[in-house]
């Protein structure tokens, strides 16, 4: 209920056996309605009485059952929550003028309710210059002329257009109830009541209510969203996938890398390789087209069986200029 009532009904304040005065409650009437609206909610989220209250009647006892449910959802990229608080005085861009935008100050924590209510009052507040009675923030309270000639039809048009988008809550509480009424007063509480306040007591059964609201149970429901599918499951179905058709394990898999790494050492290395051989190759080539256009034979390499050398022998060999020197090396 509204915070601001527990200065009339001390005993709103007292969560868990009543929230509500043992006592008759006198009704406002209205042209519409004969009664009174309540909402049940958390003290971080404003109330929005006309939209989620729930009414009691005259002449009736109202019985609440409360069970408290707690809410809790994942953030991007799982699912679509928000958690930043909001504050109505901060100043947005103009390029995106109802987008909800970090705090930078301490408020409320994030709630659906309250990110409406400031996107509201900052588009109440940039066309009018000044916010509605229930509004948060700094600014100057509306005047009757400002709220009949602006602050009103900018808050309807607004509506109209649904402009305020507001994510869901990554963490909320929320009260589930259960409603029961019985009629009041009998005849000799009506008697009663009449002499006590000095009324009829057909005054009595058109103007007097009771409501009483009350937890159902001293525990509370947790509602928690999880990710569908997680990296660990996924490792954990691909192996048994692979164990149960091929009969694979982990000793498999270490096999299998250690067989990518051996032919990935033969080709690359082997390449390597066969690449040094042929810049070898092509250097004794030129070494044999210098000595042959210098006029010194060549000497004949012979395929078959030579006779055992140094493994590191080398041989020199002078160019019949004298200018040049050229160092074979015997494999």
């Amino acid at each position: 209920m509204q915070r601001g009532a527990e200065q009339f009904f001390p005993e709103l304040g007292r969560m868990g056996c009543s929230l509500c005065p043992q006592r008759p409650l006198p009704v406002e009437e209205t042209p519409f309605e004969a009664g009174i609206r309540v909402q049940i909610h958390s003290q971080e989220e404003p109330p929005i009485i006309d939209q989620l209250g729930f009414g009691a009647a005259p002449g009736y006892q109202t019985f609440v059952s409360c069970q408290k449910q707690q809410l809790s959802f994942l953030p991007p990229p799982w699912g679509d929550c928000s958690s930043v608080s909001l504050d109505p005085d901060f100043e947005r861009e103009l390029s995106d003028p109802l987008s909800p935008s970090p705090s930078p100050s301490p408020n409320p924590p994030y709630s659906l309710m309250g990110c409406r209510l400031v996107c509201e009052t900052r588009y109440v507040a940039r066309k009018c210059g000044c916010r509605m009675m229930h509004m948060p923030g700094g600014a100057p309270v509306c005047s009757p002329q400002q709220y009949k000639d602006c602050a009103n039809p900018a808050l309807n048009a607004m509506l109209r257009k649904d402009a305020c988008a507001c994510p869901s809550p990554c963490a909320s509480t929320r009260y589930a109830k259960e409603l029961s009424m019985v009629r009041i007063p009998s005849r000799a509480a009506a008697r009663y009541l009449a002499r006590k306040y000095n009324r009829s007591e057909a005054y009595i059964a058109e103007n007097v209510l009771i409501l009483d609201i009350f937890f159902e149970a001293l525990n509370f429901e947790t509602v928690e969203q999880k990710k569908a599918y997680e990296v660990s499951e996924l490792l954990g179905d691909i192996g048994g996938q692979m164990g149960l058709f091929i009969g694979a394990s982990l000793l498999t898999i270490l096999e299998i890398l250690d067989y990518l790494c051996e032919v990935f050492r033969d080709r690359v290395l082997g390449y390597f390789w066969n690449r040094r051989r042929s810049q070898k190759h092509s250097s004794t080539t030129l070494l044999q087209e210098g000595l042959g256009s210098h006029g010194t034979q060549v000497p004949h390499f012979n395929l078959g069986p030579r006779p055992p050398t140094p493994p590191c022998a080398v041989t020199k060999t002078l160019s019949a200029s004298h200018r040049s020197c050229y160092l074979v090396t015997r494999l």
